[in-house]
């Protein structure tokens, strides 16, 4: 266990105190009118197919209709999966049915 005089917590503080500092007025005003615009990354996944796109903020509409539209029309070809209940249920009513018989 590490042991601290009062001198050493004493000056850690007084450390910690100057770098929390509030910042100088012009810094906060380079801040202020530092005003950019940041890109959106777009990835997407198909099996081994890895695709990925920039999208600025003044082609975010024009690429979400986009992606949008393609979604839709591709939605419909889509199949539902047979799920794992409605098979148990098939292979009980045989079992069922051959011990009956």
């Amino acid at each position: 266990m590490k042991r601290y005089t009062w001198e050493s917590l004493k000056t850690k503080k007084d450390r910690d105190i100057e770098k929390n500092k509030t910042p100088d007025k012009q810094s906060v005003e380079e801040k202020e009118t530092d005003n950019k615009e940041y890109s959106c990354l777009v990835r997407a996944v198909c099996g081994n197919i890895k695709i990925s796109t920039l999208v600025s903020p003044s082609d975010t509409d024009k690429f979400i209709t986009g992606y949008n539209n393609i979604l839709k029309v591709h939605m419909d070809s889509m199949k539902k999966k047979e799920r794992k209940k409605e098979k148990l249920k098939a292979k009980k009513t045989q079992k069922a049915k051959a011990t009956t018989a």
